[in-house]
């Protein structure tokens, strides 16, 4: 059987890749204009991060991050098809679907996200963001939304599951 990581893919990102490659284009353009001012450009992106629950429909975009995944994989695995299902089928787990646009476009689906709460931790199992959304601050601000959820626990802790690997630095630099 071919491998999953050699398929092709027949999700809305796959479809738009060539315009999500323009507008990387006029985002660089932009940056360039900013010189030092990283966050002064990361403010005028206007960027809108959407975190919600997965729905059965992100199936397979879950699957193809949860493949494709390198650099902002935090565990370094390579989830089966099979073991995704598991883990939707899970009811002690939240699964949490991002999705991020800014004022050049949308970048569509580029993170899933595996959370348990507990009382005194948010337990982040494992999490995966492509690497489009990468430096723009798109962590915290899933980090920062998942304690508003369980702010009524008042949670001490937010616990994310980290496992080095050859090509995922970046996660750890998170």
């Amino acid at each position: 059987a071919a491998s999953p990581r050699c398929a092709g893919s027949d999700s809305d990102e796959a479809r738009n890749r060539r315009r999500s490659y323009q507008q990387e284009a006029e985002r660089t353009e932009q940056l360039a204009t900013y010189g030092d001012n990283y966050i002064g450009f990361l403010k005028a992106c206007l960027i809108v991060l959407t975190v919600r629950a997965f729905e059965e429909s992100d199936f397979d975009r879950v699957a193809e991050l949860v493949q494709r995944t390198n650099q902002l994989n935090f565990s370094g695995h390579k989830y089966s098809r099979e073991e995704i299902r598991a883990i939707i089928d899970d009811p002690a787990r939240s699964k949490f679907v991002i999705s991020c646009s800014d004022r050049f476009g949308s970048y569509g689906k580029v993170g899933f996200c595996i959370v348990r709460f507990a009382s005194d931790r948010i337990v982040v199992d494992d999490f995966m963001l492509s690497c489009r959304v990468q430096g723009k601050l798109v962590e915290q601000a899933v980090f920062s939304h998942l304690l508003s959820l369980h702010q009524e626990k008042a949670p001490r802790y937010v616990e994310v599951h980290y496992r080095a690997t050859a090509r995922n630095k970046p996660a750890q630099q998170v």
